[in-house]
C-alpha cells in the first residue's frame, strides 16, 4: 500500500473575493441606516482596514503569516511561507470541510516561537485532485 501524500500549492480564488467583497459591503452599509449617523464614520475605516487584511492574508498571501503551500507526506504536515521557508506543523483546533470549502489552523514553530496558521482553502485555488484528496483524510479522521 503506498503513503498518502498531499501537495496543495494554495491560489487565488474568486469565489473568495466575491464573498469577501459582499460580507464587507454589506457590512459597509449597515451603518448608513443607523439613527446615529457618526457610527458611519467609526466603523467604514475598520471595515476597509479588515478587507484588506483579510486580502493581503487569504487571497494575495503576501501576508507574514500566509501559507503558500499546504504539504501533508508521511503522516506529517508542512507549510511553506511567503518567504519559501519550510515549518513543520501541526493541526490544532476545528477544521471545516464542505465541498467548496476547507479551513484548517496549524501550530507552527518559527524562529523558536510558535505561531499558529490559519489555512482557508477554496476550491478553486487549488487543483481539484489533491483538494478532494485532502478532504477525504479530513472526512476520514485525519
Amino acid at each position: 500500500m503506498s503513503e498518502l501524500s498531499i501537495d496543495l500549492q494554495l491560489g487565488q480564488s474568486a469565489l473568495w473575493l466575491r464573498l469577501a467583497l459582499g460580507i464587507h459591503i454589506s457590512t459597509a452599509v449597515i451603518p448608513l441606516f443607523s439613527v446615529v449617523a457618526f457610527w458611519f464614520l467609526l466603523m467604514w475605516p475598520l471595515i476597509a482596514l479588515s478587507f484588506f487584511y483579510y486580502l493581503r492574508r487569504d487571497y494575495w498571501r503576501c501576508a507574514p503569516r500566509s501559507v503558500k503551500r499546504l504539504r501533508f507526506y508521511r503522516n506529517s504536515w508542512k507549510v511553506q511561507s511567503v518567504t519559501g521557508a519550510w515549518f513543520d506543523a501541526e493541526p490544532v483546533g476545528e477544521k471545516l470541510i464542505t465541498p467548496f470549502l476547507t479551513t484548517m489552523s496549524f501550530r507552527v514553530v518559527n524562529g523558536g516561537k510558535t505561531e499558529r496558521r490559519k489555512v482557508v482553502i477554496f476550491k478553486d485555488s487549488v487543483h481539484p485532485e489533491p483538494f478532494r484528496q485532502l478532504r477525504m483524510y479530513l472526512l476520514l479522521g485525519g
